[in-house]
């Protein structure tokens, strides 16, 4: 079972990296700072930001995050009982998950 405040990555093939984002109802998170390193910390702050986007109801988090080097763009959507609510993720959110993918390269990992 993979962790909801970690995003799964994968290449595109293409130069692209995307990640997916799934996240647990803001009570079900844990504490901040249980992470390490900035990358971490990043991935927390996507996480946090993107989660105040939802409705009051939401009860699943499902983000799709594609940074290229000349673009990045992404799209979030919430549910909750029968309801789901779909937008496109705000260029500040986007910006820093691409400061997020950034860290994990420069940390010797892979985007």
């Amino acid at each position: 079972m993979s962790n909801p405040q970690q995003p799964a990555r994968g290449d595109a093939g293409n130069g692209s990296s995307r990640e997916h984002v799934t996240g647990a109802a803001p009570e079900d998170r844990p504490a901040p700072g249980t992470g390490s390193g900035d990358s971490q910390e990043l991935a927390e702050q996507v996480g946090r930001a993107l989660a105040e986007l939802g409705p009051p109801d939401w009860a699943r988090l499902e983000a799709d995050v594609a940074v290229t080097v000349a673009d990045a763009a992404g799209v979030v959507a919430f549910s909750g009982g029968e309801r789901r609510v779909q937008l496109e993720i705000p260029t500040p959110i986007v910006e820093l998950a691409r400061s997020q993918r950034e860290s994990v390269v420069r940390g010797g990992g892979e985007p």
